[in-house]
């Protein structure tokens, strides 16, 4: 019992918000309340950037054979690297997951995004705030599709890190937001417009907050999102006014050093996205969060069109991170969650069987429970958005089923048939399957299953950021005996009193281990500098008894 209770206190999980800029990582433990965590370099943001250095750059994806030399640059150090080297890897790799182009940067063919990812999340949970996880979550936009997610899938099994799942912005802010605030909506309904302006994108989405008999329930009624504004499209367009490069561009928007002019079309778009989501809605209050809420004109627009001053009562960049450990937790520990949210569509959605498809999802509006698809047989089933509705260049499925024992139908083949789901509104989820006879209705249950992730695939992108770790770690502990050899030595030249010959001796050792590259001979080195240890010998009593004494059984 004791070890039971042990676990649940001693345990903590990581929720990491994934930006397209900056990484944010947050942690909870047993004590439920959520902290920021630390990178190496003792900030809570890791810019969303690795490159790469090496003797002679390369076509196309980095190969196995030409890594003995390589050198791997995370956040800032990367961002520096990619000043003078563009080629060499990405700025911004979040903008890139699970995306076949994008219309700010190019995509990098020296390696993938999920495989940059993957060394970048090996960095950053090698720091000490993060060490001891059990399990880790990713918060990301609500309307991430398929291949965005599967992307982030990706990387952590490239990375062997231990994946609980992932979770949407919006559910990590109704979390945070009713953790903090449950004594507003108590006793009576509370609504809130949620606006979060970040660099790649803005989105601004509408909860009513009640709670009933048995639990809180928020209610999202809307949800909007653009990548048409924030500080990516801000840039841009600065960049293309001023005929500057989007870093320069970038950096002037970040520093506020731009005209409204410049950015109308932008700033209209911020007011489509806020106003759609509002609606005709009585709101009780205006929440702001997100980097680029900060920038000029964007507190303006938002008090002008609520006609209520914005509130930035939960953290402005790291609302998302900490919101979503709370989910991260109950996920962890397979717990019901204390709040049922209701959500409206992102997408409007359609199930479709190989060529016919059927309307499931109106966006902003309703789902409908039963889907039927006429004349059309298949093995699989996808639930895919409206191409217009999805970010650039990424793919419209949302989720994917395999179809189990469809073969096995016994029927006649030129009979009419009918597909019918029951769904999971508004998830995309189906609850049961039926394929019929048209002229019968005679019904077979269909078996399925969501199609799993073929890891395979993987396998290219695994072996890469394997090989390259290896070499990271092989580097890393040459440096570090490299470092106690040459501490070592000082340390008997200075405090030594060596004769003019045994100076010169360890003067030459020392030179030797710069150029010996084999972890077996520079522990030989190290130990051969290293004053013997007096080993003693200790008598065992034949008496003793070691064990250790329980007073309960666990």
């Amino acid at each position: 019992m004791f070890f039971a209770l042990f676990s649940l206190v001693a345990s903590f999980y990581v929720n990491l918000d994934v930006g397209s800029q900056f990484i944010r990582a947050a942690t909870i433990d047993g004590s439920e309340n959520p902290s920021m965590a630390l990178n190496k370099q003792g900030s809570t943001l890791t810019p969303n950037s690795v490159s790469f250095k090496l003797p002679n750059v390369q076509e196309g994806h980095l190969r196995n054979s030409n890594l003995s030399q390589i050198q791997v640059k995370y956040g800032k150090s990367s961002l520096r690297n990619l000043k003078k080297n563009p080629e060499m890897g990405a700025p911004y790799i979040g903008r890139l997951m699970g995306r076949n182009y994008t219309e700010d940067f190019e995509i990098p063919k020296i390696a993938t995004a999920s495989e940059m990812f993957s060394l970048l999340l090996n960095e950053m949970f090698d720091s000490k705030d993060l060490f001891g996880y059990e399990g880790i979550t990713f918060t990301v936009p609500g309307y991430f599709t398929h291949k965005q997610r599967e992307a982030y899938i990706k990387s952590l099994y490239i990375s062997k890190l231990p994946f609980l799942g992932i979770i949407d912005d919006f559910q990590s802010i109704i979390f945070g937001y009713t953790k903090r605030y449950l004594s507003r909506f108590a006793n009576s309904n509370h609504t809130v417009l949620f606006i979060d302006v970040g660099a790649s994108h803005a989105a601004s989405f509408l909860v009513d907050f009640y709670c009933n008999k048995t639990t809180i329930v928020a209610n999202m009624t809307s949800y909007e999102w653009s990548e048409e504004t924030g500080s990516f499209a801000f840039a841009r367009v600065l960049a293309s006014e001023k005929g500057i490069p989007f870093r320069k561009a970038m950096k002037l928007v970040q520093e506020g050093k731009f005209d409204k002019d410049i950015i109308e079309s932008e700033l209209e778009e911020l007011q489509r996205i806020i106003l759609l989501a509002l609606g005709n809605t009585e709101i009780d209050c205006v929440q702001l969060i997100g980097g680029a809420s900060k920038l000029p004109y964007i507190e303006a627009i938002v008090e002008e069109i609520t006609d209520m001053r914005p509130s930035r009562e939960l953290a402005t960049v790291e609302a998302m991170a900490l919101g979503g450990t709370y989910l991260t937790q109950l996920i962890a520990r397979s717990q019901e969650w204390p709040i049922t949210i209701i959500r409206c569509p992102v997408y409007t959605e359609r199930v479709r069987c190989d060529k016919v498809s059927g309307v499931y999802c109106t966006k902003g509006a309703k789902c409908t429970e039963l889907v039927i698809l006429d004349n059309t047989i298949c093995n699989s089933l996808q639930i895919e958005a409206e191409q217009t509705e999805i970010p650039t260049g990424t793919t419209n499925l949302i989720a994917d089923f395999t179809l189990t024992n469809i073969s096995k139908w016994d029927r006649e083949e030129e009979e009419f048939v009918s597909g019918i789901m029951i769904m999971k509104d508004p998830l995309p989820q189906i609850v049961s399957v039926n394929w019929c006879i048209t002229s019968t209705l005679n019904c077979q249950p269909i078996s399925f299953k969501q199609t799993e992730i073929n890891t395979k695939s993987f396998q290219a992108s695994f072996d890469f950021v394997d090989q390259v770790s290896s070499i990271l770690l092989k580097e890393k502990r040459i440096s570090k005996l490299r470092g106690q050899i040459n501490a070592r030595i000082e340390e008997l030249i200075l405090h030594g009193n060596l004769s003019p010959a045994e100076k010169e001796k360890y003067e030459k050792i020392h030179q030797d281990s710069l150029i010996v590259s084999e972890i077996p001979k520079l522990e030989q080195i190290y130990r051969s500098i290293m004053p013997e240890e007096k080993k003693e010998t200790k008598k065992v009593n034949p008496n003793e008894m070691f064990f250790v004494e329980d007073d309960e059984c666990l």
